[in-house]
């Protein structure tokens, strides 16, 4: 998966939705996660609808325009020091990882910087951080699906680490985040607080949420564009 630049579309979803209201596009990007983490049951997994498509996420109550649906989990690989053009999947994994299950690219999301986040359902499984913080922030983006055809996305992605002016998360939200880093992966209970350090990039939680594109209605299937 690589997600696109939505920057411009989120700005335009934000204005037309009455959202910004004198705040800035940073400050409304802030807001909305720390609303979500606040009150994070709108989604819920169930069959997709999708043949063959295994679990998919869905809207669990009515989700206005500009609301964030949930957030994407999993393991944060951050972009190597020349991402850019050429920066391939390959590259970011090359970091390493202390985990040994199998990864499965159909779960891995490229950011726009390059930076990845596996949300391989083994390795999610197998990092006791992530078993703790995922219940509590119901966080199933992985399981949002690609569009099918004649079908449009109903969904924005939206990574907190591009507005770079954004009021910080509270501490106690940002303890819930869905992700950790690559390098912290493998602690034990005891390490949990050492992955969250917001002053340094490679022990901060990434927070990557799915947006509404359009309003919602409960029971509707989440998708994005994901190739």
């Amino acid at each position: 998966m690589k997600a696109r630049n939505a920057r411009p579309a989120i700005l335009a979803l934000a204005a037309s939705s009455g959202g910004l209201r004198g705040r800035s596009l940073d400050e409304w990007a802030s807001d909305a996660f720390t609303s979500y983490l606040r009150d994070p049951l709108r989604a819920r997994a169930a069959p997709s609808t999708i043949a063959a498509a295994g679990k998919g996420a869905f809207a669990a109550r009515d989700v206005e325009a500009g609301e964030l649906v949930t957030l994407f989990p999993g393991i944060h690989y951050p972009a190597p020091p020349a991402a850019g053009a050429g920066d391939t999947l390959s590259h970011s994994y090359a970091l390493g990882t202390a985990l040994a299950c199998k990864r499965d690219l159909a779960y891995a999301l490229m950011l726009a910087d390059g930076a990845i986040i596996d949300a391989t359902p083994a390795c999610l499984a197998e990092c006791c951080i992530l078993r703790r913080r995922m219940p509590r922030t119901n966080a199933l983006g992985h399981l949002a699906s690609q569009p099918p055809a004649g079908t449009p996305p109903n969904l924005l992605v939206l990574d907190l680490r591009e507005f770079a002016r954004a009021p910080p998360i509270e501490p106690g939200l940002l303890a819930h985040a869905p992700t950790v880093p690559s390098a912290y992966s493998h602690l034990t209970s005891s390490g949990e607080a050492v992955a969250l350090d917001a002053a340094d990039p490679r022990r901060a939680p990434r927070l990557v949420g799915l947006l509404a594109a359009a309003p919602l209605r409960e029971g509707d299937e989440l998708f994005f564009e994901i190739w």
